[in-house]
């Protein structure tokens, strides 16, 4: 079996390079919408923990956690 010409050689090398930038390409799309998904879930997750921190003044004002109320007031 002869070997492949210089020709089809860089032909070939050319052709992975391509679909190796096209894939990296991807890659960095998806990456780049999975950051912006991870910066709107913490953003959404801030923004219930203040909404609990809120309700839980609402509902106890002195600010108390439970785990902070004397044990004869249980």
């Amino acid at each position: 079996m002869a070997a492949p010409s210089d020709e089809a050689r860089l032909a070939r090398l050319e052709e992975t390079l391509f679909f190796q930038e096209r894939l990296i390409a991807e890659l960095n799309e998806s990456l780049t919408l999975q950051q912006a998904e991870i910066f709107r879930l913490d953003r959404e997750l801030r923004n219930a923990q203040e909404h609990i921190r809120e309700l839980r003044l609402l509902v106890n004002p002195d600010g108390l956690v439970m785990s902070e109320v004397p044990p004869h007031y249980l």
